[in-house]
């Protein structure tokens, strides 16, 4: 199954699930720029590449955002079994340091 097809069936999963389409939409979004970045397909990226993708220069809350959409995300290809493995599983936790309100 190619990458845009994978996207439209975890889009529709999402949609039975009652997400809001703004939350699929922005999820599309990033998940895109994911494999932009790494030029490699969702069932061919490893634990690696989804650590030097968090590496980047992104502000801590960014980051922490994009290993909950990782995590959930192959966790979604694993649990249909389009993976075997999960290579989000582990990722590294993100300290996000929490502000008091002005």
């Amino acid at each position: 199954m190619d990458n845009d097809a994978l996207l439209l069936t975890w889009s529709q999963f999402q949609k039975a699930e009652s997400c809001k389409p703004d939350t699929i939409k922005e999820r599309e979004i990033a998940l895109r720029a994911l494999l932009r970045r790494s030029d490699k397909n969702f069932l061919d990226m490893t634990r690696h590449d989804l650590i030097a993708d968090l590496a980047r220069d992104i502000a801590p809350r960014t980051r922490a955002n994009y290993r909950s959409l990782y995590h959930t995300f192959f966790t979604w290809l694993q649990d249909e079994q389009y993976r075997l493995d999960n290579p989000a599983a582990r990722l590294p936790r993100t300290k996000v340091i929490v502000q008091e309100p002005n």
